[in-house]
């Protein structure tokens, strides 16, 4: 789903995509949940239209050279081939950048892979759920806690970041070809992506060599940056970490003799007892509806 995404905001900004399927269709389609509604869209492919909207489609089998042939004359006329093939396999279909570069020297080459078309698991085949989350250690940082159990991510949710960093490769690629005349080869990797959004937490251990610290709920840095449950079984979630907030936190949950314990006095007091600070808060939010 990740360099389809990308395809299909290029779509969405005017560009013609012609989608290259194999001769049994994209492996995508028809997975889609059906929804649950008496009405003829019901059984429209919702999610495969999510990364594929806009597009053409050419069905080819890439192991005849005529199919080869075919692609390599739309890349005659294209201003982007995009792809998801691993390394070995543009070499094989002849479709990777050296072999474009003769047919077209004005061509954006882009590539989406797993783990990128580099080092010891450039071989590897990826998926959001392995590359994203798993390998980059994006599910493990995110575990309540060191005994957390991991969370399934939600359907897509690295493809699509990873789609965006790619687009914007593509964008900058297209904007150096109009400058310069020059072919151009972009590339990004769900692996590589997952660790730029958790740039933060890999900058401080590329210091200290420590491993990431678990969020866990009673191990924040302050109680007006947490989330609380509430009666009604929801969550709130308040966002407001800096200090001059505490004194209002207080008088919202109607605990403002909070700001004179000795306990919570500075910030400093508060991480230090903080475990009792959300465990005070707890006892509020659960007498409250969200």
């Amino acid at each position: 789903m990740a360099a389809p995404s990308a395809a299909a905001i290029l779509a969405d900004l005017g560009a013609r995509v012609i989608k290259v399927e194999p001769l049994s269709g994209d492996p995508m389609r028809d997975l889609s949940r059906r929804p649950k509604v008496d009405d003829p869209i019901a059984d429209h492919d919702f999610q495969f239209d999510v990364d594929n909207r806009g597009k053409e489609s050419i069905l080819l089998d890439l192991t005849n050279p005529r199919a080869i042939e075919i692609v390599r004359k739309l890349c005659q006329e294209a201003d982007v081939f995009l792809c998801n093939l691993l390394k070995a396999r543009q070499e094989k279909y002849a479709l990777n950048p050296d072999s474009l570069k003769s047919v077209n020297p004005k061509l954006v080459h882009a590539t989406l892979t797993g783990y990128g078309t580099e080092g010891p698991e450039a071989w590897r085949p990826g998926y959001d759920v392995t590359a994203f989350f798993g390998r980059s250690g994006l599910l493990d940082a995110v575990r309540e806690g060191d005994e957390g159990v991991p969370a399934r991510p939600a359907t897509a949710q690295g493809d699509h970041t990873t789609g965006l960093a790619l687009l914007s490769g593509i964008l900058a690629a297209l904007r150096l070809v109009e400058r310069t005349g020059e072919f151009q080869v972009i590339e990004t990797s769900l692996l590589e992506t997952a660790v730029w959004t958790q740039a933060t937490d890999y900058a401080a251990t590329l210091v200290d060599r420590a491993p990431f610290r678990k969020r866990h709920r009673f191990n924040v840095l302050t109680a007006t940056a947490n989330r609380y449950p509430c009666r009604d079984g929801k969550w709130m979630m308040v966002n407001m970490p800096e200090p001059k907030w505490w004194g209002p936190f207080c008088d919202a949950l109607g605990k403002p003799d909070w700001r004179e314990d000795e306990r919570f006095i500075s910030p400093r007091d508060r991480y230090q007892n903080m475990d009792a600070i959300v465990h005070l808060v707890d006892e509020v939010m659960v007498e409250k509806d969200l």
